[in-house]
């Protein structure tokens, strides 16, 4: 790999570069290539799909345990283990719902203040 100067460096040299190189540029914080400004909206919209990935996630592994260890604990066969997980479906699906229609809300009032429809 060619670096900017012209000199070789490895890989590992690079990527610690584009780590803990912090540059600011016009005052706007940067950590190494990724400018936070010129992407913000990326950024957001890649946040709040990894926050709904996780709250899905959460909410079905939370359930599966509980029902899990109350199989466990009364010596049923996965007998709450559904029970629960379909509930951790359906609470995540609650969750994630309520997200989404916070977001879009945001969105719409954001677009109105502009004026644009």
């Amino acid at each position: 790999m060619i670096y900017s100067s012209g000199t070789r460096l490895n890989r590992v040299t690079v990527i610690s570069a584009l780590i803990l190189k912090s540059t600011p540029r016009r005052g706007v914080p940067t950590i190494g290539w990724f400018d936070y400004k010129q992407n913000r909206a990326w950024a957001e919209n890649l946040s709040i799909v990894m926050q709904i990935g996780l709250t899905m996630v959460g909410c079905i592994g939370f359930c599966f345990f509980i029902g899990y260890q109350l199989d466990r604990w009364i010596g049923l066969r996965g007998v709450f283990v559904t029970i629960f997980t379909i509930l951790g479906i359906l609470g995540g699906a609650n969750v994630v719902y309520r997200q989404i229609l916070k977001v879009t809300q945001e969105d719409q009032k954001e677009d109105s203040k502009n004026g644009s429809d």
